[in-house]
């Protein structure tokens, strides 16, 4: 058996507007503004957001960087000497040295005596003359006097007076005169004859000399010169 039962509206209506819906609203209503308060104060007490951190310093560095500079040079090569036949080849000959002659000077003029060879008791010795200074005339003396004339000592103290002198194209016992021109070495030699067998050296040679433009005799000494026995 079905038993329906019917409600008016004006009681629902009444059931629903009851004082416990109402306190609810109100339970509800508290509790919002209870929650939004708490949220409030925690704002209020809360600690500050830490401030950013500084964004680090940009350094501007500038760098100079020096650039080598390279040149290229083309160096020429040598061409390769062509090798020459045997029979092409012409020796040179080897510059003749007066390192065996001594060297005295007066006004001017530079002699050179030495170079001496024995052969059969008889010397000779080159001689050779330069004007340094401008042209000139001077005289040499071989066996002219005895207050002028030319001498040679050897290792034993014998005395000899020279036989002959000559000079250029002139040659003379007793004395010869030439005319030297600047910077042109006139050659000559001095000849002494039957020396002491015992001769092996030349101790002192004195060559006497008279110059033209100054009109002084001098007398130019030359010691210690080698001997070549032939």
């Amino acid at each position: 058996m079905n038993i329906t039962i019917s409600l008016p509206i004006t009681f629902l209506v009444a059931l629903l507007s009851t004082p416990a819906l109402a306190d609810r609203e109100s339970d509800m209503w508290q509790q919002f503004k209870a929650q939004k308060g708490i949220s409030e104060l925690d704002a209020e007490f809360a600690e500050p957001a830490p401030a950013p951190a500084p964004k680090p310093e940009v350094k501007i560095v500038e760098r100079i960087v020096e650039v080598e500079k390279i040149f290229e040079v083309e160096v020429p090569v040598p061409a390769t000497p062509v090798a020459q036949p045997l029979a092409d080849v012409v020796p040179t000959p080897a510059p003749v040295s007066d390192s065996s002659m001594v060297t005295a000077e007066s006004d001017g003029y530079v002699v050179k005596f030495g170079d001496c060879k024995l052969a059969y008791r008889n010397i000779k010795c080159k001689l050779n003359i330069v004007n340094m200074q401008t042209d000139g005339s001077l005289s040499i003396y071989g066996h002219y006097n005895k207050p002028r004339s030319s001498k040679l000592y050897d290792r034993n103290g014998n005395e000899y007076w020279p036989t002959s002198v000559s000079m250029g194209n002139k040659n003379n016992k007793g004395y010869i005169t030439n005319k030297y021109i600047q910077g042109v070495t006139a050659k000559g030699a001095v000849d002494f004859s039957n020396v002491h067998a015992d001769t092996k050296s030349i101790a002192l040679f004195e060559l006497s000399i008279h110059n033209s433009e100054t009109r002084k005799y001098n007398r130019l000494q030359f010691r210690n010169v080698n001997l070549n026995i032939q």
